[in-house]
């Protein structure tokens, strides 16, 4: 009688990772950790001078007067130089418990549109650690390289398994959303 084997499921995960300043530092140097503020400082103003009632994406900035475009340009090849550090880091950590892993997106938080608002008390605060490289946005498929823990969901499982791999580098780790791929 042939044997059958189980089905091997893929799954969508959707991760927020985030680096602690300290580990920015000893990686990419201090530009990454005062391009956040310098950057908050330049779209503030031109907000205010534009009379905008939010702060759009960084996208929105370029060629834009009053925004540094060196500055824009450095903040953007640090997040793409963050964001391969932050893949060949989650394919190394996911290796043991982690079937397949294919990385589908990276994004840094820092080139999404901000929730934060001019009128909103910090501001300034909120809007500098939005565009700090701390941050990044991973989409992934993959499956459990074993069987569910007994009890749990698939999707449980494997989102515990993401986890407990990644908190050795990440100071943050957020499943934000596991779903069959």
């Amino acid at each position: 009688m042939p044997v059958s084997l189980p089905q091997l499921r893929r799954y969508q995960v959707d991760l927020l990772l985030t680096l602690s300043p300290q580990e920015l530092d000893t990686q990419f140097g201090d530009l990454a950790l005062v391009i956040g503020p310098n950057l908050a400082d330049q779209v503030d103003t031109a907000v205010q001078e534009y009379g905008l009632g939010y702060y759009p994406a960084l996208d929105y900035f370029h060629h834009a007067p009053g925004i540094d475009e060196q500055l824009l340009s450095a903040a953007q090849h640090i997040y793409a130089m963050v964001g391969q550090v932050v893949g060949q880091t989650v394919r190394a950590d996911l290796r043991e418990g982690v079937r397949g892993v294919e990385i589908i997106s990276i994004q840094a938080v820092a080139e999404t549109l901000p929730r934060i608002r001019p009128a909103q008390p910090d501001s300034l605060f909120h809007l500098a650690r939005h565009y700090a490289p701390m941050s990044t946005r991973v989409c992934f498929h993959g499956g459990l390289r074993n069987a569910p823990e007994p009890g749990l969901a698939p999707e449980l499982s494997l989102a515990r398994e993401v986890d407990r791999a990644l908190r050795v580098h990440f100071s943050g780790v957020e499943v934000v959303h596991v779903s069959p791929a």
